[in-house]
């Protein structure tokens, strides 16, 4: 799936980079390019740095007034944009955000990593300010966070929820408007490129044993990153495992429902989210209802059943016996 959306991410930019003269090389080479025209680099001063905060806030801003064109009564809560503090940027995500607290005591805040400015030409932040910013995380916590409900589900939320939202805030974004040029453009589908990557950069070193720095000229040839930014994502993918892996897209066959895999824990496989299948035995998307025995016992033909399949590896059977962590 992530070498898929790959090539088709590749050909959209490919159009796109050829409207703009750049012609010759790959996707990566070409978005490098562009990433080190001058036109799109602000200086790597404190200066520059400010400059770079500010067009945020008034991107930010441009989108907060498009709103109302698709929202009825969009969150008006305000949002700081900070640097990353200098200490713990060497280990930090390069854009993230935190929700203000339920007291009011301070904003809620999107911070950059911005350890080297040259890891953000200026086509590439629309689309970060949209996924963090509104229609993005703010405009969903915000909402959350002065919805007349348990205080719960103010501050408690699924990580595919939340990053699915985020998502889909960058393509609502260019429905209305948010890329001005089509440089603008290039960097919303790069940011789309950058997720298929990760996918397969995942597969790579945790499957595949690539080293670290085959997983970094991976992305650096793949999706244009500067290598400094490409190398804290790589980082963050080495520890955590099977984070940027995809979700299950279709239903396995002769099971009602699809699972969502979880982070895998230690000591275990990539366990998933507990379900109970059409089957009532433990199937290939991991549903559980029950005991082993129980399940193998109401199995009427064990051998169409994943324990079946395991009775001749012994290591896998252990696996299909042991309930999902919860």
């Amino acid at each position: 799936m992530g070498l898929e959306q790959v090539a088709d991410l590749s050909a959209q930019l490919d159009t796109i980079l050829k409207g703009q003269g750049l012609t010759q090389g790959s996707v990566g080479a070409r978005l490098d390019q562009l990433n080190k025209s001058p036109a799109q680099l602000y200086a790597n001063s404190d200066a520059g740095r400010a400059a770079l905060l500010a067009s945020l806030n008034q991107g930010n801003a441009a989108m907060q007034a498009r709103l109302g064109r698709v929202f009825s009564n969009p969150p008006t809560a305000p949002l700081e944009i900070k640097r990353v503090d200098p200490s713990i940027q060497d280990g930090a995500p390069n854009g993230y955000y935190f929700r203000a607290p339920l007291d009011g005591s301070r904003p809620a805040i999107y911070w950059i990593n911005l350890k080297g400015v040259g890891d953000w030409p200026k086509y590439t932040l629309p689309s970060l300010t949209y996924h963090e910013g509104v229609p993005g995380h703010h405009l969903q916590i915000s909402t959350a966070q002065r919805a007349a409900t348990h205080p719960l589900r103010k501050i408690a939320f699924f990580n595919a929820y939340l990053e699915g939202w985020a998502l889909y805030a960058e393509q609502l974004a260019d429905e209305i408007g948010g890329y001005a040029t089509p440089v603008e453009r290039a960097g919303y589908l790069q940011s789309f490129l950058f997720r298929a990557a990760r996918r397969v950069a995942d597969t790579g070193i945790h499957t595949k044993r690539w080293p670290h720095a085959q997983a970094t000229d991976y992305f650096v040839n793949t999706v244009g990153f500067a290598r400094g930014r490409s190398q804290r994502e790589v980082e963050r993918y080495c520890v955590s495992r099977g984070r940027r892996a995809p979700t299950r897209s279709a239903t396995p066959r002769g099971c009602a429902r699809a699972t969502t895999p979880r982070r895998s824990r230690a000591r275990s496989s990539t366990s998933s989210i507990s379900t109970t299948c059409s089957n009532r035995v433990r199937c290939r998307c991991r549903c559980w209802s029950g005991s082993s025995r129980n399940a193998r016992a109401r199995s009427p033909d064990r051998r169409s059943t994943d324990f079946g399949q395991a009775r001749r590896s012994p290591r896998l059977l252990a696996t299909l016996r042991r309930p999902p962590a919860f």
